[in-house]
């Protein structure tokens, strides 16, 4: 069963990303066709994102990498680093594509982010993998 997207908290940013929480409480990451992220963005993301925030709470973040273009290697050093530790509690990447299912394994394997990171195809098990990461904390 596919659960309805709640846009709780949306926000935009520019002309790249929508950023807002569903109706399971999870960060969602929703890039405009075309996107190209660099450290700039990644950065700029994660304070849109903040401005939702309570207290030290840490994100599940579900992230669809569909219309994503390109993340440089700044972005993804960033979103990979120790920094993202105090804000994110795990990762869902969600690759349909041969090409993004590609970048969403480059990212893991080469960045080595320290927070639970899982590349899926379709975006219901993303979202029970996080439910299940979520429980065992």
């Amino acid at each position: 069963m596919t659960l309805p997207i709640v846009k709780n908290n949306l926000r935009l940013y520019e002309v790249k990303a929508e950023i807002y929480s569903d109706e399971l409480g999870f960060a969602r990451l929703d890039f405009f066709p075309g996107t190209e992220i660099d450290e700039k963005d990644a950065r700029e993301i994660l304070r849109i994102s903040l401005q939702t925030r309570t207290g030290d709470e840490r994100f599940y973040v579900l992230i669809d990498l569909e219309n994503l273009e390109r993340v440089n290697d700044k972005a993804r050093d960033f979103l990979a680093g120790d920094e993202m530790l105090d804000f994110l509690a795990a990762i869902a990447l969600v690759a349909k594509t041969p090409a993004m299912k590609l970048v969403g394994n480059f990212f893991i394997r080469y960045h080595k982010p320290r927070l639970p990171v899982r590349l899926f195809s379709e975006i219901e098990p993303a979202r029970k993998w996080l439910s299940g990461v979520r429980g065992s904390s």
